[in-house]
């Protein structure tokens, strides 16, 4: 499935009235174990994600691990993934509009403004 895909197939979800369940995986057996089990969408926890690699919580992850990880994660899965980025990865005032991109291949895109 591309990003575009992805992206619209993640939007549908979002529906009044029926809420948008996201069960949290930390690596690729975890969420290969969720998507198996019938979830629609999953999202990433960049504690569990920390921890799994026996790191501790709280941007000390860096930014190319935790890409890398959510890149395989994406990559594994024929559902939308939403990624949990832990801090954004910058110390400066202007990391809310940070994007991050991922491996082209994996055709994840995940950002915020």
């Amino acid at each position: 499935m591309e990003q575009g895909q992805r992206a619209r197939a993640f939007a549908e979800l979002h529906k009044p009235g029926q809420p948008l369940l996201l069960p949290n995986a930390w690596d690729v057996a975890s969420a290969v174990a969720i998507a198996d089990a019938g979830a629609k969408a999953i999202a990433t926890t960049s504690a569990g994600v920390a921890w799994s690699l026996g790191v501790p919580d709280g941007a000390d992850l860096g930014a190319k691990r935790a890409a890398a990880v959510i890149a395989r994660i994406v990559a594994a899965l024929d559902v939308p993934v939403s990624a949990d980025i832990e801090a954004g990865y910058s110390d400066r005032e202007s990391s809310h509009r940070c994007r991050v991109r991922l491996r082209p291949r994996s055709q994840a895109r995940y950002g915020w403004r």
